[in-house]
């Protein structure tokens, strides 16, 4: 296990270290074919707390609190067995949460991009919004916001409502981001739930965003 910046604290918990996901299996309409084992390492990038307030905020069944630990995984296009040239360069980024409730592992959710800008593990089209829309209804948010552009940020939506903030977390560039992962970039943790059964989305955003106006006006001086 690799970390973005310091180890997870358990907090008494059983240690865990999730399962490597299945990497995509296609690149925009091209098929790839991974070998059987990759050596893929997870990235602890951070942890969240769900209390009572919280949860009650998504789904007034769940009353026990929640711990998430956010882990990211990197699948090099080179590392397929079938990969064309031109796409060797590349990579996909799939997030896996580790969700305890009761001190015990509940589940472990795996987002991806499917079928959306999102990484999700409930996958749904035009399942986002731009944030600013949204960011005004403080119950949409569970944390601090971070110094970020929410006029050129997505809000995820799920079944057509915006999903509230869990946190987020700040991938720096450093030698396991550089390797391991990606870096510069806000990543976004929103929850809610589906039938009762906990989803996760996440977005992200560029640490050093600038809108496009901001980026003429710096030209400019």
């Amino acid at each position: 296990m690799k970390f973005v910046n310091e180890p997870p604290n358990w907090c008494g918990l059983k240690p865990i270290e999730p399962d490597v996901p299945q990497p995509p299996s296609d690149f925009f309409g091209i098929k790839l074919q991974w070998p059987g084992t990759l050596e893929v390492p997870p990235v602890f990038i951070s942890q969240f707390e769900i209390g009572s307030a919280g949860l009650t905020r998504i789904d007034p069944v769940l009353q026990s609190q929640v711990l998430l630990f956010l882990f990211g995984f990197r699948f090099n296009i080179r590392d397929a067995t079938d990969a064309p040239e031109s796409l060797l360069d590349g990579h996909f980024i799939v997030y896996s949460v580790v969700e305890y409730r009761d001190e015990e592992v509940f589940a472990q959710h795996t987002l991806r991009q499917t079928e959306s800008v999102t990484y999700s593990s409930h996958p749904e089209e035009n399942d986002y919004v731009i944030a600013e829309s949204v960011i005004k209804d403080s119950s949409n948010v569970l944390c601090s916001l971070p110094n970020w552009k929410p006029s050129e940020a997505y809000w995820p939506l799920l079944n057509g409502n915006p999903m509230p903030m869990f946190g987020y977390a700040s991938l720096p560039e450093n030698d396991v981001t550089r390797e391991f992962l990606t870096w510069d970039e806000y990543v976004f943790l929103f929850g809610g739930t589906s039938q009762g059964i906990l989803v996760l989305k996440i977005t992200t955003q560029p640490l050093d965003f600038q809108t496009l106006a901001e980026h003429y006006t710096t030209e400019e001086e």
